[in-house]
């Protein structure tokens, strides 16, 4: 698909969610399928308004690298239980949840996702996940946003996976969070850093934590693993233990050459 089209079918099914709202029976089979499709606008800025220069930086995870990321949380031991997805897009962690019969207990998810159309389609595509619109780093501030993860985050999740956004921490909405106190307790000079940080806060201890993490600009586009020590590195390593890591080849992402890295912590014992 190119990026012409992509933008195209973008908006045709911001139309549709438009006419028709979140109720998950007003959709028929063939449109779901469709609204699985919304691919988020990174890489489609020659389409859109430098107002709307924050959604630039969707860019969804591709469905063979999620397989392979839940395939990682079994591999280290997750057998259901609390899930978060932090910045969960067109929820395609969510559609690959490992079946019933590879989990001791039901994988409960909560999805977290700011963008209007992007967390419409959570919520009917996957109307069994408690589907939150806003920003990550909302959630420890917004004493309305009922979570139970405010106040310096309690440790409620078995595993947090997703992938964390791109982009500057000190702009925007998520800037002026960062600047509510999120960036002075975190460390955090990246949306990489600060999604891992406050995510091990919200492990319990054993839980896992697994992100597919590109290379920063805010950093010099240096990958978080290669980073020299930092703060922020020694805050993480002070709760939390490298599971495993992988790099993965340039492109994996459309419309983008981002070099990621998977990266999977294990919180450590209380």
């Amino acid at each position: 698909m190119t990026n012409r089209q992509a933008y195209g079918l973008n908006r045709q099914i911001e139309a549709l969610i438009d006419q028709k709202g979140i109720n998950p029976t007003a959709y028929s089979a063939d449109e779901k399928t469709m609204l699985s499709q919304y691919s988020g606008y990174g890489g489609l800025d020659q389409f859109l308004e430098e107002s709307n220069a924050g959604i630039l930086y969707e860019f969804f995870t591709p469905i063979p690298i999620v397989k392979k990321m839940w395939g990682l949380a079994l591999k280290l031991g997750f057998k259901g239980g609390e899930v978060l997805e932090p910045a969960a897009g067109n929820g395609v962690f969510l559609a690959q949840v490992p079946a019933r019969q590879y989990l001791e207990r039901d994988a409960v998810v909560t999805a977290i996702e700011p963008q209007q159309y992007s967390y419409a389609i959570l919520r009917i595509l996957y109307p069994e996940a408690r589907a939150v619109q806003g920003l990550f780093e909302q959630q420890f501030i917004n004493e309305e946003v009922n979570l139970s993860i405010k106040n310096r985050a309690a440790p409620v999740f078995d595993l947090i996976i997703g992938n964390p956004p791109y982009g500057s921490i000190t702009g925007g909405k998520g800037g002026r969070y960062m600047e509510m106190g999120e960036r002075s307790y975190t460390k955090a000079r990246s949306y990489d850093e600060y999604f891992i940080r406050r995510g091990i806060d919200l492990l319990k201890p054993g839980g896992i934590l697994i992100y597919i993490i590109g290379s920063e600009v805010a950093n010099g586009g240096v990958p978080f693993l290669q980073r020299g020590n930092s703060q922020v590195k020694e805050e993480i390593a002070a709760r939390a233990t490298l599971s495993d890591a992988y790099r993965l080849p340039n492109g994996v992402f459309d419309r983008t050459d981002v070099l990621s890295d998977i990266v999977c912590f294990t919180k450590n014992a209380a």
